[in-house]
């Protein structure tokens, strides 16, 4: 199981872990937190997931073809993708907003960095599918690995400091 801030943190920071793993048939889930889009912009949104899905139906060798379940936990809807060629490949979107720095900036408090710093209470999915809470956030995470009972948990480095 992969737990990555946004679409294509994975095939940038834990490759080739992931690369590798698809390729040799092993069960993977990926968790994407955000959505990795610019101030509420759906479209950006979608295509950076339609992106991904092209992206592993690849690196599997199997047709880009995916069912959709709910992964939700409790009140927490989002979507699940499952590659109906390699179904032990699956894509779960939690659609966070992703905050931006550099020219212009973020207008918004709601970013995982804030969340995790208690400077932001909630945190809103870009699709108004759900809220979290730090507790939320840290809950949902718990029950999707619960859930898929992975035998090794790959994530980017949160021990850096920020900036």
């Amino acid at each position: 199981m992969y737990v990555v801030a946004h679409p294509d943190d994975d095939l940038l920071f834990t490759s080739p872990d992931v690369l590798h793993d698809v390729e040799s048939g092993r069960c993977v889930r990926t968790v994407f937190m955000t959505a990795g889009e610019r101030d509420h912009d759906l479209d950006y949104l979608n295509q950076r997931e339609l992106g991904i899905r092209a992206a592993y139906s690849k690196m599997a060798g199997v047709a880009n073809s995916w069912t959709t379940a709910d992964a939700g936990v409790g009140a927490h809807p989002m979507p699940l993708l499952t590659l109906v060629g390699r179904p032990s490949v699956s894509v779960v979107f939690m659609r966070l907003p992703e905050g931006f720095w550099g020219a212009g900036g973020t207008t918004r408090d709601e970013t995982l960095k804030n969340l995790w710093l208690g400077t932001a209470t909630v945190m809103h999915a870009e699709d108004g599918s759900s809220a979290y809470s730090s507790s939320d956030l840290s809950s949902t995470l718990t029950a999707l690995m619960s859930a898929f009972q992975p035998d090794r948990i790959g994530t980017q480095d949160y021990l850096g400091s920020f900036g």
